[in-house]
Formats: C-alpha cells, sequence, structure tokens
C-alpha cells in the first residue's frame, strides 16, 4: 500500500496525450514524464513475430480494411503505425525513467503462456513494473514469471479475495464508478493496493483522494496531480499543527 498517508500514485492513463497528441505515443509517455507523474500505464498485444507493441484495441481498420495485430509481424505492423504512434515495449522501458512506475495492461489472453516467457526479457521483475490485466488466463500463465500483476475490471461488490489471491494479485483496479470507500478499505486491510480506473472529474477525484486508495489512474494529469498536491498540503499542515 502507499506508505505516505496514503497520498496515490497519479497514474498516467496511456501516457498524458492532450490534443493533437495521441495516448500510448511515445510523445504522450514523454509528455507525462516531464510532468513528474508517479506512473505510467500502456498497453500491450503482441504481434505475430511475438514483438509487444503498445496498442489498445486488438484490430484497426485502413483503406477500408480490418486488420489484426496478432496476425502482422512487426514489420508489417511499421507499415501502417510509426515508432512514435505505436511504440514496441522495448521503447518505452528505454524511455522510463527510474523512479517512475510502469503498469503494463497485457491484452492477448489467447498468448498468454508466450507473454509470459517473453516479457522478462524486456521488463525486471524486481523494477517497478506490475502487470494488469482483466484475463484470468493471464494471470495463471504470470505466476511462474515472478512478476507483480494486479486485475482489472473486478466487481467489488463479489467476494474475490480466494481467487486474488489464487493467483497472487496485489493490485485491484476497479471501473471508478463502481467503487465505494467501503470496498476501498475492505481490500486494503486484506494487503491489496487499490487503483480505480479512468478517473477525469473533479470530485471523484477529490472523492479518491478523500478516501485513501493508492493510486489513481487519469487521462487528466494536470486537474489529480493538482488535487493530490492540495490534499499533500493541507496533511501537512495538519501534522505540523499536532
Amino acid at each position: 500500500m502507499n506508505n505516505i498517508r496514503n497520498i496515490p500514485l497519479v497514474v498516467a492513463h496511456r501516457g498524458y496525450a492532450p490534443s493533437p497528441l495521441t495516448q500510448n505515443s511515445l510523445s504522450a509517455i514523454k509528455l507525462a514524464i516531464d510532468m513528474k507523474a508517479d506512473g505510467i500505464e500502456v498497453d500491450v498485444r503482441l504481434t505475430e513475430d511475438n514483438e509487444p507493441v503498445i496498442f489498445h484495441d486488438p484490430f484497426f481498420f485502413k483503406h477500408g480494411r480490418l486488420y489484426w495485430i496478432h496476425k502482422l509481424t512487426l514489420n508489417e505492423f511499421r507499415t501502417f503505425f510509426d515508432q512514435n504512434t505505436a511504440p514496441t515495449l522495448e521503447d518505452v522501458v528505454r524511455l522510463i525513467p527510474s523512479g517512475i512506475k510502469l503498469f503494463v495492461e497485457l491484452k492477448p489472453y489467447r498468448q498468454s503462456l508466450k507473454l509470459a516467457t517473453i516479457l522478462p526479457v524486456f521488463l525486471d521483475p524486481d523494477g517497478d513494473v506490475w502487470l494488469m490485466t482483466y484475463r484470468h488466463q493471464i494471470l495463471q500463465a504470470l505466476q511462474i514469471s515472478g512478476f507483480k500483476t494486479g486485475l482489472h475490471y473486478i466487481n467489488p461488490f463479489r467476494n474475490h479475495l480466494d481467487y486474488l489471491k489464487k493467483f497472487n494479485v496485489q493490485i485491484i483496479s476497479p471501473l471508478y464508478w463502481v467503487l465505494p470507500a467501503r470496498f476501498i478499505h475492505k481490500y486494503q486491510k486484506k494487503g491489496f493496493m487499490v487503483i480505480p480506473w479512468t478517473v477525469n472529474r473533479k470530485k471523484p477525484i477529490q472523492y479518491y483522494v478523500k478516501n485513501g486508495v493508492d493510486g489513481i489512474y487519469t487521462n487528466n494529469l494536470p486537474l489529480c496531480q493538482e488535487i493530490v498536491e492540495a490534499f499533500q498540503t493541507c496533511q501537512k499542515k495538519h501534522d505540523s499543527s499536532t
């Protein structure tokens, strides 16, 4: 759990991409780094030749045709997207400086066993890296990898503790509007970090900061940082007066 009086980590969701930047691009990731985000989240898919690329959707449309990422080699993929627009995982790892946490959402569950063997080539299991997914097949495969893991899209109204412990999950990351305060505290008491996604508006950000989440995924990096910093300032004033 975040150990500085529950001051949440501000995690830039797919980097920070105000117009005209593209989410998951190197430019968006660089901007999040320059703005001193605590963490950066990116989406990973595998190409046909097992290259992890940063891309959210399983397919895309170009020239009136549909193309599936897992059916294209990296070279074929590069004919549609340049390195900045859709970098490889290796490109991102080279860019992220020490001290910024990396949250990697793994999408290609049909290739989960391949992922478990490929990712240690690019990522350090002992580093500031969490592998996030909403697929239990991937969590199962990752048990042998030694990485810290998290589960997205969890429904906090069901009892998931046995499921989470079975797959050695450290983070739960629910959709924010199904996460009341009582579930934040319930899971934190069991030792899990709680990082809701994707929180962009002022009142929800304030609500989750006040209720002590461990982090917040956001597309509105400046606003989230402003609210967290204000909360931290209030806590320091309170500490100095007691």
